[in-house]
Formats: structure tokens, C-alpha cells, sequence
């Protein structure tokens, strides 16, 4: 598999210590994993992401992003 297909639900910078934590990873295309990390992601599939997000944080104790 190309490691460009699993992308980090917390980011690898901000939140090292989940980088190999299975819950804080998805597969994703090339193109979906690049709009996702550089672009402005919008719409449903975006919303699910984010919502995963929010649950890991609480999940793990840390501070919500306020947007």
C-alpha cells in the first residue's frame, strides 16, 4: 500500500504520540487525502471526518479546536 492512502484524523504534527494509533487513521484516495489536508474540505464526507475528529479528542482528554 502507498502510505499516501492513510491519512491522520489528529494531524502527526500536532498530536505525535497517535501517529500509529489505528483509530486516527483512514484510507483515502491520493486526490481525497490532499483536498483534505491542503484544500478547504466541504461537504458530508468532510463533516464525518470532523465529527471523528471531535470524538478522538474527547475520547483522549484534549482540547477542542474552536472554529
Amino acid at each position: 500500500p502507498n502510505v499516501s492512502f492513510f491519512s491522520h484524523i489528529l494531524s502527526k504534527k500536532a498530536y505525535p504520540r497517535f501517529i500509529l494509533n489505528k483509530n486516527n487513521i483512514l484510507l483515502m484516495t491520493f486526490e481525497e487525502h490532499y483536498e483534505f489536508d491542503f484544500g478547504s474540505p466541504e461537504g458530508s464526507m468532510w463533516d464525518k471526518v470532523f465529527e471523528l475528529k471531535e470524538q478522538l479528542k474527547i475520547a483522549y482528554h484534549l482540547p477542542s479546536e474552536t472554529i
